[in-house]
């Protein structure tokens, strides 16, 4: 018993002690050619031991690996990545499976979860004058279409050349791709009213399954749950592309397309047009089968355009109109929220008859498109969380003709009632007239790159130009909704100044929530970035207040254009450029100390030439108040100011101050001369007493007691600095001898008002002479030079009195005495 346990348990330990599994495996590709390599993703749990090799194997085309076939492999203990190539002698086949096989512990991996479809990728030519037995190449083509997809495998193409096919075809199954080589009008494919659908797809084809460039036609179809040109049921999503599909008749539903439990179908640049059906979906019937339509035009199918029964389509650039009942129904009875998206499409519709039913559970929208009825134009029944929203369109006459119940309806931007303007309705032009408000109006940032018939969107692409709602874009020139700017009461500004600018309008009307709205460049003249002045809501010319920022540069080069919302568009800028200017950068130089009753200097170094003006409180100045320099004499007072205000060229104006201290200063003196011939000042305090103009050392007294023959004069400086006036001067006369006894140099004599003076000898001297009163006032100075002997005065004038007679001549000084009597 004992060597039992032991051997069991050497059996059992590798079982629980393997901590090394392959997790998964992936690759991502499922449609490969012989020879065509890829790569497999492995990842484990756990590591390998070393040495460990990975190993990928492919089944044979129906899931078996007893024959596995290595395809790759790689060194590796973990996660790793194989790189491995479908042998060039693999057969088609649609079951292929993979797997990975580890060596070091051993270990094989579960198959893959995907199936790999080896295919060859054949191309097959089919032409009325070929011949099914034919093997189907260039110049050996078969006779019918329906050979072409007998014959073909996954992903083979099937080339149609141009001619009429009168076949009921059905697809095998396998994703080709079938092309009409010439395209609709050339290729025909005629169901020829026997009773069976033309086309009909239910075999699980998936979207690489196209059928691109045909005309499909007389589908005549009697049974309940078909339809009469194409059929496409069972979990089958075919592409659907080029195609005309006209004049075929259901019994019930579906006249061009039936769809039944299908998976996501996509139809690009489709028309399906006078097709029948007996109830509803003549055109395209669906029943839990969601649609993706684009470029598609849907046009007089009876009755009814498009019928989602517990689904729904998204349009983008569809055409729909005039399909004699309701255009576009989506139809939800079971509580499954339907989520159509509408965008960039025109549907019209007639007769009272809805352009858009929708109903039960929804989540719908609608984006740059057109709603034109003179009737109704949409229906919403739903609950209170059923919600349909709506911007950037037009629904001609809302509310009128619009119904709903509990459903919410959430109405975004740009949302017209207007009448969309086509160019000829009665002869189907559904192109914009010029005054359209449809034009320019879309939401660019979701419009689709082309409209309904490949036009670019919009047809000149810009940052200035917004593509148009609705299916079909107009031609940028055809705009004709213009504003001009023609005239601004202003072209230099201070910044944050305001203006007003006048607009015009003219050609087609703005429409009703339009502003004008009035933008400035930046300081280079673009207008990226800009920014806006102010706006006005109007539709017609007018006047915009304009408020400029505060913060803008200074600068010559602004430039200012008006734009519009609705209709977008925007004006030239104004011929004339805006100019924005700093305020002046006032700077005042002078003394902000002084002394009443002098004069002072004040200036100003502006190199932008402004408008001066000057303001001085308690103080004036002689000079023009606009000069660069005044001269300002201060009054007396203890404080005064000057003031300088600088206008410049845009009248932007600043100032700059000086607060000045006004220091007194004392009034003139006066001397009295006393008896003893002292001299006495008026103030009894800071005098300077002055001899011959000079100032003399010390004599700060009130009293000076002249030493000398002269005139005297004082002044009063206090302790501030501000010295008073001089003096009148006095003459002093302290001897009228000479002590030298030196002989006159000069005789004068006085005869009436004339005083003659005679030189008595030659000297070589300068004689200088003074004539004083007897208070020593000084009334007239003068000279006789060494080459002049006499010299007569004038007295006229003077009144009478005694007066002294001051002669200067070699350093000394001769004083006479003279009575003047007329």
């Amino acid at each position: 018993m004992k060597k039992f346990l032991i051997i069991l348990n050497l059996l059992l330990l590798p079982i629980f002690s393997w901590g090394q599994t392959i997790m998964s495996i992936d690759f991502p590709s499922t449609a490969l050619k012989p020879g065509e390599s890829f790569k497999v993703q492995v990842k484990t749990s756990g590591k390998f031991q070393s040495g460990n090799v990975f190993r990928a194997e492919l089944s044979n085309k129906f899931g078996d690996f007893a024959n596995a076939i290595a395809i790759g492999s790689i060194s590796a203990i973990e996660d790793t990545t194989i790189s491995c190539i479908i042998p060039d002698t693999t057969p088609i086949g649609n079951g292929y499976r993979l797997r990975v096989v580890a060596t070091k512990p051993n270990f094989v991996s579960s198959p893959s979860n995907k199936k790999i479809i080896v295919y060859l990728g054949k191309k097959y030519f089919i032409s009325p004058n070929g011949d099914d037995s034919y093997k189907g190449t260039p110049d050996s083509t078969f006779k019918t279409i329906q050979k072409g997809l007998d014959v073909a495998w996954y992903y083979d193409t099937l080339i149609v050349l141009p001619g009429t096919y009168k076949e009921n075809l059905v697809f095998p199954g396998v994703d080709v791709v079938l092309i009409g080589l010439k395209g609709p009008d050339s290729t025909f494919i005629d169901g020829q009213e026997n009773g069976r659908t033309v086309i009909t797809i239910e075999n699980g084809e998936t979207s690489a399954t196209l059928i691109d460039g045909f005309t499909i036609f007389n589908g005549v179809n009697y049974e309940m749950e078909s339809g009469a040109g194409f059929t496409i049921r069972f979990n089958s999503s075919p592409t659907l592309r080029n195609l005309r599909i006209r004049d075929n008749e259901a019994w019930a539903y579906g006249g061009a397309i039936y769809c039944y439990n299908a998976g996501t179908i996509k139809i690009e640049n489709c028309i399906i047009e006078g097709n029948k059906a007996k109830y509803l979906g003549a055109g395209i019937y669906t029943n839990n089968t969601n649609l993706e339509l684009n470029r598609c035009i849907i046009r007089k199918n009876n009755p009814g355009g498009i019928y989602n029964w517990r689904s729904y389509s998204n349009l983008t650039n569809c055409l729909v109109y005039w399909n004699n009942n309701f255009e576009l129904v989506n139809y939800s009875d079971l509580g499954i929220q339907l989520k159509p998206i509408i965008l960039n499409s025109t549907i019209v519709s007639q007769n009272k008859f809805y352009g858009y039913y929708l109903f039960g559970r929804f989540l719908a929208k609608i984006y740059n498109s057109i709603f034109h009825s003179q009737d109704s134009s949409i229906a919403m029944i739903g609950d209170a969380y059923d919600t349909l929203e709506i911007a950037n369109s037009i629904i001609f006459k809302y509310p009128a003709g619009f119904y709903r119940d509990k459903a919410i309806l959430k109405l975004g931007d740009k949302v017209y009632s207007d009448d969309p303007l086509f160019v000829n309705q009665n002869a189907e032009n559904f192109n914009l007239d010029t005054c359209s408000p449809a034009i320019g109006n879309a939401l660019k940032s979701i419009s689709p790159p082309v409209d309904v018939f490949g036009n670019p969107r919009p047809i000149s692409p810009d940052d200035e130009n917004i593509p148009d709602i609705g299916a079909i874009e107009s031609p940028r020139n055809q705009r004709s909704n213009i504003v001009t700017v023609t005239n601004v009461s202003n072209t230099k500004f201070c910044k944050g100044g305001t203006f007003t600018l006048d607009y015009s309008t003219s050609g087609c009307p703005f429409y009703q929530g339009n502003e004008f709205i009035a933008e400035l460049s930046n300081p280079n003249g673009t207008f990226n970035p800009s920014y806006e002045l102010g706006r006005v809501k109007s539709t017609t010319s007018g006047q915009i207040l304009c408020t400029l920022p505060s913060n803008l540069k200074s600068s010559a080069n602004y430039r200012v254009r008006v734009r519009a919302t609705n209709v977008p568009y925007r004006s030239e800028p104004f011929p004339t450029n805006i100019a924005i200017f700093d305020n002046p950068q006032v700077k005042i130089f002078g003394p902000n100390k002084v002394c009443s009753q002098r004069e002072y200097e004040y200036w100003t170094d502006s190199s932008e030439s402004p408008i001066n003006k000057w303001v001085i409180k308690n103080g004036y100045s002689n000079n023009l108040m606009t000069e660069n320099k005044i001269k300002v004499i201060w009054y007396d007072s203890s404080s005064g100011n000057i003031k300088l205000v600088q206008t410049n060229i845009a009248r932007c104006k600043d100032s700059a101050n000086i607060n000045v201290t006004i220091l007194a200063t004392p009034a003139k003196p006066s001397i009295q001369q006393l008896s003893d011939g002292q001299l006495v000042s008026s103030y009894p305090s800071w005098n300077q007493w002055y001899f011959n103009g000079s100032p003399i050392q010390g004599a700060t007294s009130r009293i000076l007691k002249p030493t000398k023959n002269g005139y005297y004069s004082v002044k009063v400086i206090p302790p501030n600095g501000c010295e008073s006036d001089m003096s009148d001067s006095i003459y002093v006369i302290v001897s009228s001898v000479d002590s030298d006894n030196q002989i006159d140099v000069l005789a004068f004599e006085l005869q009436g008002n004339i005083l003659r003076l005679v030189r008595l000898y030659d000297n070589g001297q300068k004689i200088s002479f003074t004539i004083g009163d007897f208070v020593g006032r000084e009334l007239i100075r003068g000279e006789m030079l060494p080459s002049v002997s006499s010299v007569e005065i004038d007295l006229t004038g003077i009144s009478d009195g005694l007066f002294y007679l001051v002669v200067r001549s070699l350093n000394k000084v001769r004083v006479h005495s003279f009575i003047k009597i007329e």
